[in-house]
């Protein structure tokens, strides 16, 4: 999917996720486009997960569904292929409220990123809190969303 069209389509979506909260819906919908391959993703197409949400002991013992894909980690520096383990989601509503609901955890308030001024401070703050493994995590979301800022402003709620 074009970056336009997965913009025009997700980003309401992604101001209904974060509304009420301190995420700002530029922060939601870049991490989704990165992380899902602009909806790309097979993680994305069939289970809803536009944001490589791994799975945990809780999300299993809680009933919540996973499938095991091969994805790109960067462990020592040194960038490799694993298999793990993911969430499933209902529908792409599900996955960018838990993506909202995870950066309100205590691990990404103490990084910053509830306190964050703007969407470029919460990219940093996810990347403090070790949001993902590639190190230049926060660089690539600043690069996209100066790149899509402006189809913000032309979709039409």
């Amino acid at each position: 999917m074009e970056r336009r069209d997965f913009t025009n389509k997700y980003y309401p979506l992604a101001i209904e996720a974060g509304n009420g909260t301190p995420i700002f819906p530029e922060t939601i919908i870049t991490a989704a486009g990165l992380e899902s391959g602009w909806g790309e993703s097979q993680l994305a197409k069939i289970y809803n997960n536009f944001f490589g949400f791994k799975s945990s002991k809780s999300w299993i013992d809680s009933g919540g569904k996973v499938i095991k894909l091969p994805t790109k980690e960067v462990i020592n520096g040194t960038t490799r292929t694993i298999d793990a383990l993911f969430r499933v989601y209902n529908s792409p509503t599900d996955s960018f409220k838990d993506y909202v609901r995870l950066l309100q955890t205590t691990r990404y308030v103490n990084a910053g990123v509830t306190t964050a001024k703007d969407s470029v401070s919460q990219f940093q703050a996810l990347q403090k809190a070790g949001y993902a493994t590639d190190p230049y995590y926060s660089s690539k979301l600043k690069m996209i969303s100066y790149n899509i800022k402006s189809f913000f402003c032309k979709i039409r709620l």
